[in-house]
């Protein structure tokens, strides 16, 4: 079933892929859309084996939130078009996923088909961030200033703050110790402004107040696929190699908060799409305190 393909893969699978995984699948060019031939990749990226899934047709990786429509279109038209569409993993859940499709003439069918090509996509939907229960994440505003609308109780357990004392607060409230505030907006303006992913290795103050490495991820969250980016996961995995840190850290999430909510962020000047640059005002509801 897989004589048509010998692409290399990766080899991690998360729910939340932070690794841009790409498999591909060979199907008929005709409705139902036989799956004939499946690059063993996709074990990694939906947990399928390629004997799983040739003989099915593509309605095996559909579910309730995929838009059937528009993986109906991408099929027929088969244009090389790329679309975001929610895909069902094997445990159910469902993936949001960077569908292409092209005609692609086989040598072992000896006939046209369609070659479907299947990568992670760097945004993910807002369901999946909050199922999201392997790491501690904080989800933050995708507009500036980026008020941290939610953590999780991983978070709140890891580095041992309360939940109320951070929620509606500025994101720099969660700024690791070790990053500075250019780098930390940054690394935000990667997920909220270019709808991509980020990952930064620094180092936070972790409960009971010891400096600890975390691997900081800035996931892109949508409410739908193809819509603009609306919220950002921040997600923190604890390092495999921790060096000795003297406790506590200068700058402490336990301590008093280095970044009053009180005091407003200054005005930035940042690219935006369609334009060379342009100001990005405070809110006039923190200016005026």
């Amino acid at each position: 079933g897989t004589s048509d393909m010998h692409w290399n893969c990766p080899t991690i699978c998360s729910t939340i892929s932070t690794d841009m995984q790409t498999s591909r699948l060979l199907l008929t060019s005709d409705f139902p859309h036989l799956i004939l031939s499946v690059e063993t990749g996709l074990q990694n990226l939906l947990g399928y084996s390629p004997h799983e899934l040739v003989g099915k047709d593509i309605r095996i990786l559909q579910g309730t939130e995929t838009n059937a429509g528009l993986l109906s279109f991408s099929l027929d038209h088969a244009s090389a078009m790329q679309s975001q569409i929610s895909l069902y993993e094997r445990h159910g859940l469902a993936v949001l996923m960077d569908v292409s499709c092209e005609h692609f003439f086989s040598i072992s069918q000896n006939k046209r088909c369609i070659l479907m090509g299947l990568t992670a996509s760097e945004t993910i939907t807002l369901g999946q961030a909050l199922g999201e229960t392997a790491f501690p994440y904080a989800l933050l505003a995708a507009e500036w200033p980026h008020c941290i609308e939610m953590v999780s109780q991983l978070f709140s357990d890891e580095f041992g703050v309360a939940v109320q004392d951070v929620v509606n607060q500025s994101a720099n409230h969660i700024k690791p110790a070790s990053l500075t505030d250019s780098g930390w907006q940054a690394l935000i303006d990667v997920a909220s402004i270019q709808g991509r992913q980020a990952v930064q290795r620094e180092v936070s103050c972790r409960s009971p107040c010891r400096g600890a490495w975390f691997d900081v991820h800035f996931v892109p969250v949508v409410s739908a696929p193809n819509r603009r980016v609306e919220h950002i996961l921040v997600r923190f995995s604890t390092c495999r190699t921790q060096p000795a840190y003297a406790a506590p850290l200068a700058e402490s999430l336990h301590a008093a908060p280095l970044y009053a909510a009180a005091t407003p962020a200054p005005a930035r000047v940042l690219p935006w799409p369609g334009s060379t640059e342009a100001t990005r005002p405070p809110r006039d509801d923190v200016a005026a305190r």
